[in-house]
């Protein structure tokens, strides 16, 4: 995608185009209590995930950029959104809204409006909407949505400032422009929270610094089919929670490119039903998931039928089906995946590759019967190279599928307490613990199979068998952890996605 060449669009982005955790407690196993990291610092106002239950952010820690995130799918990091923040530099008007202004007010600092909804009416493109702190009940004239957001334009709460709005409307905010930055808006008691499209696809929207608190059967932000094009074309969300929604993040019938999820929390609302996902993508590419926690939901934590997907130091946990599911392949890297149910844990059908770097996947359906944890084109029995390496797989009910076209490489990874014995199921023939780790020598070197002697955070501990077994790559490596420290601390990095000896 080319960087956009009017005046108007560059001032909203003047960076260019270039381009942990909380939720349920487990029924069994480690819960998750400490060790909450994400990749940018405080978020001033709001209830944002800077502040996430009361720990802490990192502050100023260095966004991801490409030589970063060394991974094999080729994302095109031209084509995501720089957040503008916070300065937010526009040729426009400055709008103020203020709790004590009045809509009959020109909107000035001393002379406020009252409503967010008078604002938007009399913005232009170009313009800047500063709203103070408080709660804000809105409603647009002679329509269902609160907010209706039909110019290029910044919309933002102040400088430290807590903003909140309620309406008896069902939709929050509905975005029907490119060149669009919703920052630190907060929304409370909405079915759908914020509306990407409708009619024409938006590019380059950044919603940022925000909860989003659901009522009933309640989606988070959700971009809607337009008709053929890229529905979505260019979205960050970052510094973001949903909470209380059944369908967290959805690009529904798509096509959305682009899309760049950064600190984001999903905290769901239970619902019902195969759809009932934290972050789901029908039809998409060039995604990147990135600090992202999903927990609490009825169905699937990440499911994305998206090409060239990157899921990076993430945190997928106490989900009622699948972990992640990669439709066609992916990148997954410094990321825990556990406590979740269904058919398998990580699903992929047709790839053509996917790699587990680096990561976590635990507790799926322990004890609750037999079956696999993790499959690789089950259903399709596509062709497609599947990776596991420097990976911790342990406590689940099944072994891994994969199927008799796949190429297999398990190397430098570790199982135990699998249920029914099994390892892993392909056309070389199937491997069980009780075999050894001899068996596995196969698919590659390096494994074992033995306690991983992990603590509730899923850190190794002292004698874990982990401690300095990874193996370091000659590229496609992360230099860091999961937490943001340094990769190698010993002789040869730690396995699963903390760096701790």
């Amino acid at each position: 995608m080319k960087c956009p060449s009017s005046i108007l669009i560059l001032v909203l982005f003047p960076l260019g185009c270039d381009g942990n955790l909380s939720g349920g407690t487990p029924t069994d196993g480690p819960t998750q209590t400490g060790d909450r990291h994400f990749a940018e610092g405080f978020i001033p106002g709001g209830d944002g995930p800077g502040l996430l239950d009361g720990v802490p952010g990192v502050d100023s820690k260095t966004p991801p950029a490409p030589a970063q995130l060394p991974t094999f799918v080729q994302l095109d990091w031209a084509a995501f959104p720089k957040d503008p923040g916070p300065a937010y530099a526009v040729t426009g008007k400055t709008w103020v809204v203020k709790t004590t202004g009045s809509d009959s007010n020109p909107g000035t600092d001393a002379s406020p409006l009252r409503h967010i909804t008078a604002a938007l009416s009399k913005a232009s493109g170009g313009d800047k909407i500063v709203v103070h702190g408080g709660s804000y009940s809105e409603s647009t004239t002679d329509d269902f949505r609160a907010l209706v957001i039909k110019k290029a334009l910044v919309l933002t709460a102040a400088a430290g400032a807590t903003v909140t709005v309620t309406s008896s409307e069902t939709y929050g905010i509905a975005i029907e422009s490119s060149n669009v930055v919703v920052n630190g808006i907060n929304l409370s008691g909405f079915t759908y929270g914020i509306q990407i499209g409708s009619s024409s696809g938006q590019k380059n929207v950044v919603i940022s610094n925000l909860t989003i608190t659901g009522q009933g059967d309640a989606e988070g932000i959700v971009a809607y089919d337009s008709g053929g094009s890229a529905v979505s074309d260019g979205l960050l969300i970052k510094n973001v929670k949903v909470k209380n929604a059944w369908l967290g993040i959805s690009c529904n019938s798509g096509p959305c490119r682009s899309w760049r999820l950064e600190n984001v929390l999903v905290d769901g609302g239970g619902g019902s039903g195969s759809g009932a996902d934290a972050i789901a993508v029908e039809n998409g590419d060039n995604f990147l998931f990135y600090g992202v926690e999903t927990t609490g939901v009825a169905a699937d934590g990440i499911d994305t039928k998206a090409t060239r997907v990157v899921v990076w130091s993430c945190h997928v946990h106490n989900v009622e089906r699948n972990g992640v599911k990669l439709w066609h392949g992916g990148d997954v890297v410094n990321t825990l995946i556990h406590h979740t149910g269904a058919d398998a844990s990580v699903v992929t059908e047709t790839g053509p590759k996917t790699r587990l770097l680096h990561s976590v996947v635990a507790y799926h359906e322990k004890g609750g019967g037999s079956g696999y944890g993790m499959t690789f084109g089950y259903d399709s029995q596509a062709n497609q190279a599947v990776e596991l390496i420097n990976t911790i797989v342990y406590n689940n009910n099944g072994g891994i599928y994969i199927n008799g076209a796949s190429t297999v490489k398990l190397e430098n990874s570790l199982f135990f307490g699998i249920d029914n014995g099994m390892v892993v199921q392909t056309s070389a023939g199937d491997v069980y613990l009780s075999q050894g780790v001899a068996a596995l020598a196969k698919f590659g070197a390096g494994n074992i199979i033995a306690d991983p002697k992990v603590s509730s955070s899923f850190h190794l501990q002292s004698g874990s068998p982990g401690i300095n077994k990874a193996k370091t790559l000659s590229t496609q490596y992360p230099t860091s952890d999961m937490a943001g420290n340094a990769r190698v601390k010993g002789a040869a990095p730690d396995l699963g996605p903390y760096e701790d000896f």
